[in-house]
């Protein structure tokens, strides 16, 4: 019952997340998933086209068939065979290109999503700690020292839930090719543990503040699982959103940020009542 109960608090905070923002005036912090989003694409794009020329030379070099002039005096069979090389090598690029194509998409979705919370670190950091001053009056004098830690430490999770999450969803789906009868609930784990580690992310900025080790708030994750995913599938689901997908999940991180910091403010609150 807690992890539902849990479940729905999250999905209430996450969503409130956006009211805070507005009122606050915080809206400003969307323009980083805005222009992050866009030079990544950029710049995976100029990365696929440039690897594109190189593989279409190495094709030109190593797997082509030589193709002759043909000649009017040569037998019909000469003059078609050359003709037939020249459909051959076009199909070969052709492919060649359609398999570099869709593994570059392939690893863009796998992994733009965690680069782009990396880089996002800054941003999340600095909207996650404003929020807790506005919530509770406590300061934080701003040192960059101490900006750069929280930024480090949030990369650092960000890439360590990318290597868990792939793991665990390369295993599952190897199971699932073995015993396919097990798919539907393979394709439930995938949402929830995707979900777990994008919340995950967006409440260990907290821990940081608080001088939480990375084990002592991983411990401390799992133990509000329920939080985590509910704050983490608003995030995935914004993902699927077609184009500016990856843009509405980075606000959506925003939001989820902040709401990371109302539910340990309620959490707070609750803890003191019930200690009087």
């Amino acid at each position: 019952m807690r992890f539902l109960s849990d479940l729905k608090c999250g999905l209430s905070a996450f969503f409130a997340g956006l009211t805070f923002i507005r009122k606050n005036r915080l809206l400003h912090y969307f323009i980083y998933p805005i222009l992050i989003t866009l030079l990544l694409w950029l710049g995976g794009i100029k990365v696929m086209a440039e690897t594109l020329d190189w593989l279409k030379e190495i094709t030109n070099a190593y797997v082509q068939l030589p193709v002759y002039e043909t000649d009017p005096d040569a037998g019909f069979w000469t003059n078609n065979w050359e003709t037939a090389k020249t459909w051959v090598n076009s199909g070969s690029t052709a492919i060649a290109s359609l398999i570099v194509g869709l593994i570059f998409i392939l690893l863009m979705l796998l992994t733009t999503k965690y680069v782009m919370l990396a880089l996002l670190s800054p941003a999340l950091a600095l909207i996650s700690e404003q929020s807790e001053e506005i919530l509770t009056g406590k300061k934080y004098p701003f040192t960059l020292s101490r900006l750069l830690k929280e930024v480090g430490r949030g990369i650092l999770i960000s890439m360590r839930n990318m290597f868990m999450e792939t793991s665990l969803l390369a295993l599952l789906w190897i199971i699932s090719i073995f015993v396919p009868i097990v798919l539907p609930i393979t394709a439930v784990l995938s949402i929830l543990i995707t979900s777990y580690y994008y919340g995950y992310s967006m409440i260990d900025y907290l821990h940081e503040r608080k001088q939480i080790s990375m084990r002592e708030g991983s411990m401390r994750i799992r133990d509000m699982k329920g939080i985590a995913i509910s704050l983490g599938i608003c995030i995935a689901l914004t993902l699927q959103v077609p184009v500016i997908g990856f843009i509405l999940a980075g606000c959506a991180s925003l939001m989820a940020a902040v709401a990371a910091v109302k539910l340990d403010q309620q959490a707070s609150e609750k803890a003191y009542i019930e200690h009087e």
